[in-house]
């Protein structure tokens, strides 16, 4: 008797679900059905791109980490793409993975990292449909403190005599020999 009331509530529960949800034709099908929905096609209009943190230190060490969250038009994680990152500054930022499978929650991480300041744009493609996501991150990478050793002071031209001009240009630079 136990056994069946609980059947009763679960199955009453998930005509509850499918009546809110409208989705009757998927209850009949089973109760598997509406999951098969997940590998449906992405929308570009429903998935996303977002970076934390959105800046941080140029130096090779640090990391941002970038979500890609792909959803199909009705707002449900689409699962199982392969899904890369690129950056518009191309090799002098580091991504790791190269490519990554969304998971349950639709979502594929990467991590990027640069010893070069600057901003980055990032852009994220659906491997597997071959669909670049309007969306970007950016990341702005930070120059660290001012370096002495990576700086520079040049007089030009090198010898000045009395009451002549000369340039002076200055260079600021990082550890990383960023600007």
């Amino acid at each position: 008797m136990r056994s069946s009331k609980l059947t009763s509530l679960i199955l009453a529960g998930a005509l509850l679900l499918g009546l809110v949800a409208g989705d009757l034709p998927a209850l009949a099908a089973g109760p598997t059905a509406r999951l098969a929905d997940a590998n449906g096609p992405v929308s570009v209009g429903a998935s996303s791109v977002t970076v934390s943190p959105a800046s941080l230190p140029a130096d090779n060490t640090s990391l941002a980490t970038v979500t890609v969250t792909l959803r199909d038009a009705a707002g449900i994680p689409v699962i199982g793409k392969s899904v890369s990152i690129s950056s518009n500054r191309g090799p002098v930022d580091t991504i790791a993975p190269a490519s990554v499978t969304s998971n349950v929650a639709g979502v594929a991480l990467f991590t990027v990292k640069s010893p070069t300041a600057g901003q980055a744009v990032i852009t994220a493609t659906d491997l597997t449909s071959n669909l670049t996501l309007p969306q970007t991150a950016f990341i702005t990478f930070l120059s660290g403190a001012t370096s002495s050793t990576q700086s520079s002071i040049v007089i030009s031209p090198g010898s000045v005599a009395v009451g002549s001009l000369a340039t002076v240009t200055v260079t600021l630079r990082d550890a990383n020999n960023s600007p």
